[in-house]
């Protein structure tokens, strides 16, 4: 959807006008995300379910209580961004004025505006709410826009799961455990979006090693991997970083297996024309770059880009002043060194998060209890004899990785959310190979893990829904008039 409505942008339409238009651009995006869905089944290495070592009633019951968590979730998700104003401060400042903007304008375009940002941030999820408001006639779904995103990226866990090997309780648990992230629940509703770019960078990362890690590269896993790249660099600036990188590292990791099975670095035809279709298809995502290009010479425009104390690209203020590092770091963690930053979020040892834009916590006492130890286990397994199973999860893990070290101010929970799609990763392949191995009280052990993890994700989860609406609530009594006031100054406002 997003690549029809900008590149038709692009090329002077007008694919906002009206409602037929933006019907068949919906019909058109349903039709092809069913087609990917229907074509990329399989893997690099495809479950056995039959051949998989059993599991107690127990374990089930547990796995698919996490998975009908998540659902439950994302739908109480979906009904307060429909039935809740929007009010939080990014939203009503410049994500959905310049939504009505662009509809006045009748496609993507650089708006009159004092704010920068208005123009210069990606704003690829505004884009699709732009289509969706266009073809219904309303902004009523403006705010539920990231939970497909994030829903995007569960499935695409699941998928990556089942095609290492993974039996299906154990990919569906790993799904609902990313769509219960406080954070995620919690950020959801608020027409920010971290959630959506979390969910995007999770499908990135897994569709990207499955299709690198497939003895042969297909087609359908070469689009649906350019796709979800599209939408990393649509939906966040520090998204190119997100994007080059693990491309890179993947393309080299492609060529070094071919030179380690053929002796060689050449790939086959197919597998060129496939990494040449997934750069291609990746392409629109670079529209809101190339955009600022265009307007204002500065790619990462309202970003001063500075290299060794050398200005790259002129911008109006430099990433940490647009981020408002000092301002936006709590005093707890100011004056401790960037680890412990992160090591005090991610403890959350001022308790569990209770709003969508919470600083000291978000991930979930999960995290470092069990997703934590699980990632351990899996970079260690590699070496051993499960080697080729894991080494898919094991990329998107080190992926993750290198991406936590791209991210500034990676210590904030909602601009990590992400990190979840490793550990969700990670410990359904843990839990899978545990159980396989016959071990002695292997099953019983995963029982009760499986069991805590229920309890501690389950609960924590139910605890960030029943704030969700508070949250919303708290910060509209905090906001000043004039800043709630910008939702409106533009002529079709937001209850069109």
């Amino acid at each position: 959807m997003h690549a029809l409505v900008v590149t038709a942008s692009a090329l002077g339409l007008h694919p906002l006008a009206g409602r037929l238009v933006p019907v068949g651009i919906l019909t058109l995006s349903l039709l092809a995300a069913l087609w990917l869905a229907l074509g990329a089944r399989g893997g690099p290495h495809a479950a056995a379910e039959d051949d998989a070592a059993p599991i107690t009633a127990g374990i089930a019951i547990a796995a698919r209580l996490l998975w009908w968590l998540g659902v439950g979730a994302s739908v109480l998700a979906l009904c307060s961004a429909l039935l809740l104003p929007i009010v939080a401060y990014d939203a009503v400042a410049y994500r959905l004025p310049v939504i009505a903007q662009w509809l006045d304008l009748g496609r993507i375009e650089w708006v009159h505006t004092d704010d920068a940002v208005r123009n210069g941030y990606p704003l690829g999820q505004e884009a699709i709410s732009a289509v969706i408001a266009a073809a219904t006639g309303g902004f009523r779904f403006a705010g539920a826009i990231s939970i497909v995103f994030v829903l995007q990226g569960a499935l695409a866990l699941a998928h990556l799961a089942r095609a290492c090997g993974v039996r299906s309780q154990f990919a569906h648990a790993a799904s609902g455990l990313f769509l219960i992230v406080p954070m995620t629940v919690l950020n959801e509703p608020s027409a920010y979006v971290d959630a959506a770019f979390a969910g995007a960078t999770v499908a990135w990362l897994c569709t990207l090693c499955a299709f690198a890690c497939d003895l042969e590269p297909r087609r359908e896993m070469a689009i649906a991997a350019g796709l979800s790249g599209a939408l990393v660099l649509a939906l966040k600036g520090t998204g190119v970083a997100f994007v080059v990188a693990p491309l890179f590292v993947m393309a080299l990791y492609s060529l070094w297996g071919r030179y380690r099975r053929a002796g060689s670095i050449s790939l086959s035809i197919v597998g060129l024309s496939s990494w040449a279709l997934l750069c291609l298809v990746i392409c629109p995502g670079a529209f809101w770059a190339l955009r600022n290009v265009i307007h204002t010479g500065n790619p990462l425009w309202p970003v001063t880009l500075s290299v060794a104390g050398f200005t790259v690209f002129p911008g109006q203020a430099t990433m940490a002043q647009v981020l408002d590092v000092t301002h936006n770091t709590p005093t707890q963690i100011a004056t401790l060194p960037a680890a412990l930053r992160t090591a005090f979020t991610w403890l959350q040892l001022s308790g569990p998060a209770v709003d969508f834009d919470d600083r000291l916590a978000g991930l979930g006492y999960a995290w470092p209890l069990f997703a934590l130890p699980a990632v351990v286990w899996v970079l260690v397994q590699p070496l051993r004899a499960q080697r080729r199973r894991l080494l898919p999860v094991a990329s998107v893990i080190l992926l993750t990785a290198l991406c936590l070290v791209l991210q500034p101010m990676n210590w904030w929970p909602r601009y990590t959310l992400w990190l979840w799609g490793a550990g969700a990763l990670a410990l359904a392949a843990s839990a899978e190979a545990v159980v396989s191995s016959h071990a002695q009280n292997a099953v019983i052990w995963v029982q009760r893990g499986m069991l805590a993890l229920l309890i501690v994700s389950g609960s924590e989860g139910i605890f960030a829904l029943c704030h969700v609406q508070g949250a919303q609530l708290a910060l509209s009594r905090g906001a000043r008039a004039g800043d709630l006031a910008l939702a409106f100054d533009v002529r079709r406002g937001l209850n069109a």
